[in-house]
């Protein structure tokens, strides 16, 4: 099964082995071309992102090709850094609540990307990583041309105390030490993909 979250929703791309693996009993919307991708997409821009689209082909490589075949892809890498306190870094950028992350650099190894980008865009250095958490993938455009996003997420531990710094010329504007049960309005001012990062690190 492959979750893509496209205009912050999530759709489900599924074959027949993820239908009996995971117990869909949701309703499918076969994809064999285009068009059909045409009407999905216009389903999933007026439905609810609380019930979100399962998207079915005998091959799923097929599928992606059909829905993602004219989208560049691109890899970023970010995290999930607690301090001494277990408190959880955040960011906001354009108004919005995030995690730490961005695009890695050509020939750069991923979990180095990770902590540059942590470091970059928040002014803290040498966070350490523990471990992966997962990938999250969405869409975006940008100047006219479409993008499919791969972010690989980590765990990591930070135990100094720089003082934060956001990195504006990336558009943020704040980052903040934030207390998991006080999480609240970071959870209401943000994406569905950064929540899903975030169950995955709270379960």
């Amino acid at each position: 099964m492959y979750k893509v979250f496209i205009y912050n929703k999530p759709i489900y791309f599924v074959d027949e082995s993820d239908i009996k693996k995971n117990n869909i009993k949701e309703k499918t919307y076969p994809c064999e071309n285009e068009k059909d991708r045409t009407g999905i997409l216009s389903i999933h821009r007026s439905s609810d992102s609380n019930n979100p689209l399962f998207v079915f082909n005998k091959n799923k490589d097929k599928l992606k090709k059909i829905f993602f075949g004219d989208h560049k892809k691109i890899d970023a890498a970010g995290g999930v850094v607690l301090n001494k306190s277990e408190e959880i870094l955040f960011i906001k950028r354009l108004g919005y609540w995030d995690l730490p992350k961005g695009k890695v650099e050509k020939n750069e190894e991923l979990k180095k990307a990770a902590v540059r980008e942590v470091e970059e865009e928040c002014g803290i250095t040498a966070p350490i990583i523990s471990k992966k958490l997962l990938k999250t993938f969405h869409t975006y455009s940008a100047k006219g041309k479409n993008y499919l996003k791969t972010t690989h997420w980590y765990l990591m531990n930070y135990e100094g105390n720089d003082t934060l710094i956001p990195q504006e010329e990336e558009g943020i504007t704040e980052v903040k030490w934030v207390p998991k049960e006080k999480m609240e309005p970071q959870i209401n001012n943000t994406y569905n993909s950064i929540i899903d990062v975030l169950n995955n690190y709270l379960d």
